[in-house]
């Protein structure tokens, strides 16, 4: 017994449509001609999209109209137009899935630079901070004396405070500070008007200078 294969087709309804009028040599102009379609219609069932066409009853009349000007069964059209019917809010379902995949795939990306955009931000100030912190000078209180004093001794106690990591030096000459930054150093004076220089600074930092002008009468 042999056994008759039949080839199952993909064809859409409207490259049915398309490939029957192409194969009569006819353009859309003279279906529309024929028919009294107006040409959007008949590009609308061409390519599926029958939302351009207005309602159901009008699209099903095209639908059997197109077909008996191309010698196509009205029946079997109309039949392929229900089973594409079927198939399509699957299709719409299946695609609005995808495009839900998609959006979520690139909102999760934007939602991924921005962490990166976040972090790179907050590294730049925590860079700027701490460069900031190692160039910026100690800071340097001075207690005693006070400025543009007159006095009668020959020496006099300068009292300050600086920051622990920070060297101090008075009248150019480096002095020892206790482990809270505090120092206290006695400086001999001349008769006259004396200038006390007082600096700190930090390994990497910028120098602060404070001075004190003493007179000796």
């Amino acid at each position: 017994m042999d056994f008759i294969s039949k080839k199952i087709s993909n064809e859409t309804l409207g490259e049915k449509f398309k490939k029957a009028r192409e194969e009569k040599q006819m353009d859309l102009s003279k279906i529309e001609e024929m028919t009294k379609i107006q040409i959007q219609y008949l590009i609308a069932i061409e390519k599926g999209d029958y939302q351009k066409i207005p309602g159901e009853i009008y699209l099903k009349n095209f639908l059997k109209l197109y077909a008996k000007t191309l010698n196509l069964n009205p029946e079997e059209i109309l039949k392929l137009y229900q089973e594409e019917q079927k198939i399509l809010p699957l299709t719409f379902f299946l695609k609005k899935k995808v495009r839900g995949k998609i959006r979520l795939l690139f909102i999760s990306n934007i939602f991924k630079k921005s962490l990166i955009g976040v972090f790179l931000i907050i590294l730049l100030f925590y860079i700027v901070f701490e460069v900031k912190n190692i160039i910026s000078p100690p800071k340097l209180i001075i207690q005693e004396p006070s400025d543009n004093l007159v006095i009668s001794e020959s020496t006099i106690r300068v009292i300050g405070k600086t920051d622990i990591n920070a060297n101090v030096t008075i009248n150019n000459q480096e002095i020892f500070k206790n482990s809270d930054g505090g120092f206290n150093k006695i400086i001999n004076l001349q008769s006259g008007l004396n200038l006390i220089t007082i600096s700190a600074q930090k390994k990497h930092s910028r120098e602060i200078i404070k001075y004190r002008k003493i007179m000796v009468e």
